[in-house]
């Protein structure tokens, strides 16, 4: 069969009058399916009941010819164009009525009778990012540590030319864990995301420690807390909250969050260390941020450090924290840990390392003849 130029001509013109799905081939592109379905729709200010698939509810029918009056202006958005499969889809959509103001919607259409029609109507407004979606995109860009498990080597160490026994202690840095709640009350979610990365210069004190200014101390602890506003996430304040958080033998730190009294949000961390394997110590701190207007300020800052711990030396330690809504005994202080004992305490997250029990004379031939091998600490993220 010779086909003609005159029936070329009104193949395409068939084609362009009713955007038929399978002009162009059977299965056309989805750009090509999209451009056919906003063509259909942009008829609709025309005749909008005439483009209603006859499988449509006559509610989907009465929003229709509310929606569509003549002389509407109709924009459908090419780029929003959803198939599910060869003959449905949904499509975003701009209306813009006489004398009315504009609406944008998104419509459910199925190919029938060689024409793209009109099934439903399903939301009033197109889909937007929720906050929560928002913000696990930002902790998926990140590995998170929650779940790992790392190591730290015993190693001999020259300094002045004498040897010593130390532990090497890994640089990390990356997310510890996160949490996304409405932590200040406001009514909208925020997300929390603790952290180990490099100290800042600024950040030169914790507890009663005045820090040696270092350009990259890893294995420090900060606070982040984002908010959503205006469709995108923004890292609205952090805070400082331990330094160098591996060192000693023994370490545990928690972060949690906690209700201040005017029921907004307290970020603290507790940071657990000993040192009993070559040398003997303790040292315990807890720093406590609030979030505000102006972001994040310390409100506690209290610390104990020494080998003989006595309850009269937590007194002022207890004090600080009643301030701020923990209380506590002084004979619990130190030697447990608030998140325990606290019940308004809400673990964000954790990190702990401990050598285990490793027999006293393994230390002893370590430390005096470097031929034993002490196993790795492990380091553990919650």
């Amino acid at each position: 069969m010779t086909i003609g130029k005159a029936t070329l001509v009104g193949v395409t013109a068939l084609c362009l009058t009713l955007s038929l799905a399978s002009c162009g081939g059977k299965n056309p592109s989805p750009q090509r399916q999209a451009e056919q379905v906003a063509a259909a729709l942009q008829m609709l200010a025309g005749d909008p009941v005439a483009l209603v698939s006859s499988t449509a509810s006559a509610e989907a029918r009465d929003q229709v010819a509310q929606l569509f009056v003549p002389g509407s202006k109709v924009s459908p958005d090419v780029g929003s164009w959803a198939p599910d499969g060869p003959d449905k889809g949904t499509m975003v959509v701009r209306v813009e009525p006489p004398d009315q103001d504009p609406q944008t919607i998104v419509v459910i259409v199925v190919y029938e009778d060689s024409e793209w029609k009109i099934y439903d109507i399903v939301e009033d407004e197109p889909p937007t990012e929720s906050s929560k979606e928002a913000f696990a995109a930002v902790v998926a860009a990140e590995e998170l540590l929650a779940g790992q498990t790392f190591q730290a080597q015993f190693i001999k160490h020259e300094e002045d030319g004498y040897l010593f026994p130390r532990i090497e202690w890994p640089s990390l840095s990356g997310a510890i864990n996160f949490e996304i709640a409405d932590f200040d009350g406001d009514g909208e979610d925020e997300l929390l995301v603790i952290r180990l990365e490099p100290r800042r210069d600024t950040d030169q004190r914790i507890g009663d420690v005045d820090l040696e200014p270092r350009e990259s101390a890893m294995n420090s602890v900060y606070a982040h807390l984002y908010e959503y506003t205006n469709g995108a996430v923004t890292d609205v304040a952090s805070a400082f909250l331990a330094s160098e958080a591996l060192a000693g033998d023994s370490v545990q730190i928690d972060v949690f969050a906690i209700r201040n009294p005017d029921d907004g949000l307290d970020v603290c961390a507790e940071h657990d260390r000993f040192a009993y394997l070559f040398s003997d110590g303790h040292f315990w701190t807890v720093t406590c941020h609030r979030y505000g207007a102006d972001g994040f300020r310390q409100v506690v800052d209290t610390s104990y450090g020494g080998s003989d711990l006595m309850e009269s030396d937590l007194v002022a330690s207890q004090e600080a924290l009643a301030e701020v809504g923990i209380t506590m005994p002084t004979q619990s202080l130190v030697v447990e840990r608030i998140v325990d004992l606290h019940e308004g305490a809400k673990l964000i997250a954790g990190m702990n390392a401990n050598p285990g029990d490793i027999p006293y004379e393994l230390v002893e031939e370590f430390r005096n003849s470097w031929s034993a091998t002490l196993p790795p600490i492990m380091i553990r993220f919650s």
